[in-house]
């Protein structure tokens, strides 16, 4: 059961649905439950729980970021890691497709 539905009731039992009070008490509860869904819902959508996708997520950070190394580098001195962007752009599309629901599909 959602909180706000049991706020509301008990706003009901106590008789003080129309307060201040409970006014803000309902806003509260429903901007958790929006923010609880909006950490919840993409992780689902992916077939991953709340864990799983932010270690997916920072691992694929990690890798952009060694990407983003390794280009700045080669931009200056073209003959360092000639290919290893290309290698980790693979790398990165192979992760992504393996990953969550897609690797559930036949």
């Amino acid at each position: 059961m959602r909180i706000e539905m049991q706020c509301l009731s008990q706003t009901r039992k106590e008789g003080q649905l129309g307060t201040i009070k409970n006014t803000h008490r309902i806003y509260m509860l429903d901007f958790l439950n929006q923010l609880k869904s909006q950490f919840l819902d993409h992780p689902k959508q992916v077939c991953m729980d709340y864990k799983t996708h932010c270690q997916f997520a920072l691992y694929m950070a990690k890798l952009h970021a060694y990407g983003a190394y390794a280009s700045i580098v080669h931009a200056f001195f073209p003959w360092w890691y000639p290919s290893e962007v290309t290698f980790l752009n693979q790398q990165i599309a192979t992760l992504l497709e393996n990953s969550g629901c897609r690797n559930k599909e036949t």
